[in-house]
């Protein structure tokens, strides 16, 4: 985890519009996690979860995990209070990427309902889209999505970057990224909007600050940052 910042002194040298934000502080939390996605149940000092990827040392497989922390200050100091790892789909070679859905807060991972997305490969080396639930009972019940079927009528591929969701006037959307072969010579990663049933909407173009215009595509992990009359989208 990292605390950057905005420059408000017009004298430094990342002061301006299109500068870069200057980092205050990097904060290891799990060296084996990747692809974490975070969830808060309420403001600083409410718990925080955690979903990421890691090999599970039970099976050695990347299983998806589950972490809550008390509140930010425990966050910042990595001390987690719960750890749950999810077991996987039978035949399943891996499930990573997990993006959140939806959380159902009472007080801790073991009483409450949250919802997942993820990729996984099946036995047949396939990558699908999954979508789990941990119940209110502790039980994580998880199934193949056939929304992969859209992606790849399209032209894109079914590996997935994980999903952000936001809500523009009360309906759910999400920003994911999928691949999707350039000119019949190489995949490009292109950020995608989808809709409350993950059904792809359209592929957003990009248009990146000058300094950043040498990159030609690989547009990843997006997250939404402002959406006024154009749309912010970090990755």
């Amino acid at each position: 985890m990292k605390k950057s910042v905005r420059v408000n002194d017009e004298n430094d040298a990342n002061y301006g519009p299109g500068a870069p934000l200057n980092e205050e502080e990097r904060i290891m939390l799990i060296a084996s996690a990747q692809n974490g996605k975070v969830w808060h149940t309420g403001g600083e000092d409410r718990p925080i979860l955690m979903a990421y990827d890691a090999v599970d040392s039970n099976d050695g497989l990347v299983h998806i995990h589950l972490v809550k922390y008390d509140n930010l200050d425990q966050m910042k100091a990595a001390v987690a209070s719960e750890t749950v790892v999810m077991p996987i789909l039978s035949g399943s070679l891996y499930e990573s990427k997990p993006s959140f859905e939806s959380v159902t807060w009472h007080q801790s991972i073991a009483n409450s309902e949250i919802k997942l997305y993820f990729e996984f490969k099946n036995s047949a080396n396939e990558v699908k889209l999954g979508k789990g639930t941990h119940g209110i009972d502790g039980q994580w019940t998880s199934s193949e999505s056939l929304v992969d079927v859209l992606y790849t009528t399209d032209g894109f591929t079914a590996s997935f970057s994980p999903l952000h969701p936001f809500i523009y006037q009360d309906e759910t959307f999400y920003l994911a990224g999928s691949e999707r072969m350039q000119n019949n010579v190489q995949f490009d990663e292109n950020v995608l909007l989808l809709d409350a049933d993950m059904t792809p909407l359209s592929v957003l173009p990009m248009q990146l600050p000058a300094p950043m215009e040498y990159i030609m595509g690989n547009n990843t992990a997006a997250t939404l940052k402002r959406m006024s009359e154009t749309v912010a989208v970090s990755f």
